[in-house]
């Protein structure tokens, strides 16, 4: 009788053929169907920047300009519309999702108009006049406001050294602009309002730490200063699901504006830029450049003319940072007064000021929204310069290029679906390699009988146990002596003396007597393992 010895390296085969049959579901598991995006070939996205702003203003005399009526409606646009639908733009992106290349996080750059505005509300002076009103006022500025009959003040200052010191960044672009703005207003922001149908909000309001003297109510006063002046924008942009997005990363502001030479030109260095492959970002690494090298510009840096490549220069003209000086001056030297009965929470503003609303924020101005609603002003200059300005030489309108991305759909690899898989693997060629080393090992052997290969008569008939020493005789070495010894063999399946096995019922020897078949199967008894 026939039977399978416990063998360490037969169980681990024995497992490693069962847990296979685990390979086919984990390894699909492995590959996943995911959305994705590919660039599509053949298709250029966009974002319009100016590299060159002219012609933005009319001449209607001496030295005086103004903007265009277009312009002068954009930027009003922006002051009144916080959501940007009349004043924002668009990139160019076919299929709704586009990327641009960035360097140092910058996709994009573009000449524009900054503004940077400080809160002097420190610096107010109270005074208080026969009628116990209260009067405020800024030491530099020539505009006061008094409770009761005043609301909002705005004055058009260009000088405003009365606030150096006060903030870094505001003292190093002061000299770059060619408009400042004063902008005074009483307010209940951080007061409690108590107001009627038939009252202002603020009478019988309590404010901290609120205006003194008053016999009618409290309130408190804000008090911005901010210059506006030209300078480089730069942006990270990016086009998701059809909207465009677009995040401020620096400015550069320009050097120190010169009213008196209004025909020259404000041109500003931007860094960093990358031009030939080379990445500059300081004007240190820029005027080490060669002179008069292909594509530059020379300009005057630090003394001496320096040659410039032209896709880090920007550009705008003299005679429109004038005409945005005199918009500035005609439309921000105001004020509107106390309130409107018609709106108790509003306030009166006639003639050209009306637009001064959003600077008063309904009775609720704070430092914030005025910096916000100043900002809002020169983002719409900003782009209105990009949907107009040129590129460096004047010839064609600029702009950036980038990628446009298509849905499809995409194979995605999760390797830990695959652990399972490689560890079985890896176990199947340990097994692999330990059956070679006994097979090479018993190499030489009387008797030895590879147990890798494709038939069962091997292990059947000399079990998974290592062979005995000493060689036997008639032993069949070859599978087709095995083959030939079985064929004349007849087995079932059965159980023996003490366990389940393939019992042998005999040889099937065709010619010989019934004493001839006992004997061989006496004779290939003792070539059958038993147990």
């Amino acid at each position: 009788m026939f039977r399978l010895p416990s063998n360490l390296l037969a169980i681990l085969a024995a497992a490693v053929a069962i847990l296979s049959f685990g390979m086919g579901p984990l390894t699909q598991q492995a590959v996943q169907a995911v959305p994705c995006s590919l660039v599509s070939k053949g298709a250029r996205a966009s974002i319009p920047v100016a590299q060159n702003v002219d012609h933005m203003s009319f001449r209607y005399g001496a030295h005086s300009y103004t903007l265009k009526p277009a312009s002068v409606a954009k930027m009003f646009s922006g002051l009144t519309s916080p959501d940007g639908t009349d004043w924002k733009l668009d990139a160019d992106c076919p299929t709704g999702q586009c990327t641009f290349k960035a360097t140092y996080n910058i996709t994009h750059s573009t000449m524009g108009i900054c503004n940077s505005c400080i809160d002097v509300t420190s610096k107010v002076e109270n005074k208080h006049n026969e009628y116990n009103l209260t009067t405020v006022s800024l030491p530099g500025s020539t505009r006061n406001i008094t409770s009761g009959s005043d609301a909002i003040g705005v004055t058009n200052e260009y000088n405003q050294s009365w606030t150096r010191g006060m903030e870094t960044h505001f003292d190093r672009v002061a000299p770059s602009a060619f408009s400042g703005l004063t902008i005074m207003s009483f307010t209940l922001n951080g007061c409690i309002p108590n107001g009627t149908d038939h009252l202002p909000s603020w009478y019988g309001s309590i404010c901290q730490p609120g205006l003194e003297n008053n016999p009618y109510y409290t309130m408190n006063v804000v008090a911005s200063s901010c210059v506006i002046y030209p300078c480089v924008k730069n942006f990270y942009g990016t086009v998701s699901n059809g909207k465009f997005q677009e995040t401020l990363i620096s400015t550069v502001p320009a050097q120190e504006f010169k009213p008196e030479d209004p025909f020259g030109k404000i041109t500003i260095i931007n860094s960093p830029c990358v031009s030939d492959n080379q990445t500059l970002d300081n004007t240190v690494d820029i005027s080490t450049l060669p002179n008069n090298a292909p594509n530059t510009f020379q300009i005057d840096i630090l003394g001496r003319n320096v040659s410039v490549p032209v896709n880090c220069l920007y550009q705008m003209s003299g005679v429109d940072a004038l005409a945005f000086g005199e918009f500035f001056n005609e439309y921000f030297d105001n004020s509107c007064s106390f309130y409107d009965r018609a709106d108790i929470d509003s306030i009166l503003c006639t003639r050209n000021n009306w637009y001064m609303n959003t600077l008063y924020n309904g009775g609720f101005a704070s430092h914030a929204s005025i910096s916000a609603a100043v900002n809002r002003i020169t983002d719409a200059a900003t782009n209105m310069f990009r949907l107009s300005g040129l590129n460096w030489e004047r010839t064609a309108p600029a702009n950036v290029s980038g990628d446009v991305l298509r849905e499809t759909v995409c194979a995605k690899l999760q390797i830990q679906w695959l652990l399972f898989p490689i560890t079985l693997l890896s176990l199947s060629a340990m097994l692999l390699a330990a059956t070679l080393v006994l097979e090479f090992s018993q190499n030489g052997r009387v008797g030895a009988v590879p147990v890798w290969k494709s038939s069962m008569l091997p292990l059947l008939y000399h079990g998974l146990g290592k062979l005995d020493d000493e060689p036997r005789d008639n032993f069949p070495r070859t599978l087709k002596e095995l083959e030939k010894r079985a064929e004349e063999v007849e087995v079932r399946l059965g159980m023996g003396e003490t366990h389940w096995g393939l019992i042998k019922e005999g040889l099937i020897i065709e010619g010989r007597t019934p004493q001839e078949q006992t004997k061989a199967r006496k004779t290939e008894e003792g070539h059958v393992n038993e147990g």
